[in-house]
């Protein structure tokens, strides 16, 4: 359970403070990315992402 809680606030992006391991809100943050990206995954293979990844980065004009 705590590996997940871990899992979910790193994905999230949110702080929290160094007393805590998770906040409701990181959690719920964490979960909806978590599912977003499982989404993306069923939706596109790959080879797509990746071309994807270097469309934005040219339309962006940086490197992820």
């Amino acid at each position: 359970m705590l590996a997940i809680r871990k899992f979910l606030v790193r994905l999230s992006g949110r702080l929290v403070a160094r007393k805590k391991i998770s906040t409701s809100p990181a959690l719920l943050a964490g979960l909806w990315n978590f599912f977003s990206a499982m989404d993306m995954l069923e939706l596109y293979d790959i080879e797509e992402l990746h071309s994807i990844k270097k469309e934005l980065n040219d339309f962006m004009q940086m490197e992820f």
